[in-house]
């Protein structure tokens, strides 16, 4: 069977029955053509989609970064694999390599042509998972070749070996011990999609609500810096929401996201990028408190304080850093995910010091999303009276005809609720204080957006 034949049925043995109709007959006649044309195309994997390189950043030129996250000489090698997967690598691309030496870059596959295909959406990305996986099996097979004989030259055993030298990596000579290199290889390795087409979409989503964050930022006295946590989890996709659950641009999972803000069947915090940033600080604010140094309050947010203070205990070092704990604290917890935390969050900050020039080709960002939203006058409120959401964007209609989206934590079916006094509104229009009470950066400090409605103890509602 031919490889185009193979992955054709394995398209169609994927394809859940309730779905959609697609018989094989409609695949072979719309589409194999066109994929025949992809995997021919795809033969010679390219190294990258841009031929610009934008490492010259990774040294910070110009002093945009604050000197608490000035990347370390322990992470500079695992920050600069993330910031070209950030900066470099689209997600047509996807770059197979070794996930414990970052410096070890086998081959970058370039999807390009199929993305520009005239195919469906579920036929390219089965298309490119089913290639990746395959070829990833091709390479486990040349690591089993090269540890019988290391001098094969075959297309990917070069392509290992040259990798290797390039991150100047030792072979062993003995027999035995050369199979045991290439069987850690082989379980080592790992294949990463480019992420610089979301990373640019986010920056887009998140001018919207720029001028409010930054005051946030400002009035909680915490680094601007802290913004790439939310790039990190999600590309500031404001509609994200993982398989176990985790939701918005912060993505906190429900029970911790209860602890800060509202979340019923009506409404939901972490939809709002406004309200999920207020509640992200205060919890960053807490894990700083906590454990005193950034490099480990801001893995945190991922895996949680109490594995950072149990290897603090265990190596019975208060003063302990991330590279000490990386270094010498052995715990199944800290896998792929947790190790890379930082450095892709101090590649993050990098390529936000320097969006313009890695994003905009260095012109001046004017991208409003939507022009009928005065971004700088955002302000928070929580309402005085009873109030039913549909109702309060009615009245704004006309001068703020997209007040819903700036409101995403209500949800379609909270519009027409009836909420009793205390729910959170942020509007670009100054509200009656008869009917709104307005939250001051102060207060969004003080309390977690869940008690505002403290605020309800000495204000009544006016119909006046």
């Amino acid at each position: 069977m031919s490889l185009i034949s193979s992955l054709l049925l394995t398209l169609l043995l994927l394809i859940p029955s309730y779905s959609f109709a697609l018989s094989p007959e409609n695949i072979l006649q719309n589409d194999v053509l066109k994929i025949e044309s992809f995997l021919l195309d795809t033969k010679q994997s390219k190294e990258s989609t841009s031929t610009l390189s934008f490492e010259k950043f990774l040294t910070d030129p110009n002093s945009r970064i604050s000197s608490e996250f000035k990347i370390p000489d322990f992470f500079q090698d695992s920050v600069r694999f993330w910031f070209n997967i950030y900066t470099r690598y689209k997600v047509t691309d996807s770059v197979i390599h070794d996930k414990e030496d970052l410096r070890i870059v086998y081959e970058t596959l370039s999807f390009e042509s199929l993305a520009a295909a005239d195919v469906s959406a579920f036929v390219r990305t089965s298309l490119q998972s089913k290639f990746v996986s395959d070829k990833t099996k091709s390479y486990r097979q040349a690591f089993k070749n090269l540890g019988k004989n290391k001098n094969l030259k075959g297309d990917i055993e070069v392509k290992i070996l040259s990798a290797l030298t390039r991150a100047d990596i030792h072979i062993p000579n003995k027999t035995k011990d050369r199979v045991n290199f290439f069987n850690n290889l082989s379980g080592r390795l790992r294949a990463q999609t480019g992420q610089y087409d979301n990373i640019k979409q986010g920056i887009k989503n998140y001018i919207l609500y720029e001028d409010f964050i930054e005051k946030v930022f400002v009035n909680f006295d915490l680094p601007h810096e802290l913004i790439a946590i939310s790039f990190l989890e999600s590309s500031f996709n404001t509609k994200a929401r993982s398989r176990v659950g985790a939701t918005g641009v912060w993505q906190f999972m429900r029970r911790t996201g209860r602890s800060f803000m509202d979340i019923d069947r009506y409404q939901d915090g972490r939809l709002n990028p406004l309200l999920s940033t207020i509640s992200a600080l205060h919890l960053l604010a807490q894990n700083y408190n906590i454990l005193k140094r950034w490099d480990l309050a801001v893995p945190a947010y991922n895996s949680g304080t109490r594995h950072i203070l149990r290897a603090r205990r265990l190596l019975k070092n208060p003063k302990m850093s991330l590279e000490e704990m990386l270094k010498n604290y052995d715990h199944p917890h800290v896998g792929f995910a947790s190790q890379n935390f930082f450095s892709e969050f101090l590649a993050l900050v990098t390529a936000l010091s320097y969006k313009n020039e890695i994003y905009f080709d260095s012109k001046i960002i004017h991208y409003n999303p939507d022009t009928t939203i005065e971004a700088k006058n955002i302000n928070a409120y929580i309402t005085l009276c009873r109030l039913k959401p549909a109702d309060f964007y009615k009245l704004l209609v006309n001068s703020a005809p997209h007040i819903d989206k700036i409101n995403s934590h209500i949800m379609k079916r909270g519009r027409n609720h009836n909420f009793k006094p205390g729910l959170i509104l942020f509007s670009d229009r100054k509200l009656t204080e008869r009917r709104y009470e307005e939250i001051s950066f102060k207060e969004m400090r003080r309390n977690y957006p869940k008690n505002w409605d403290r605020f309800l103890k000495n204000q009544s509602c006016s119909n006046k």
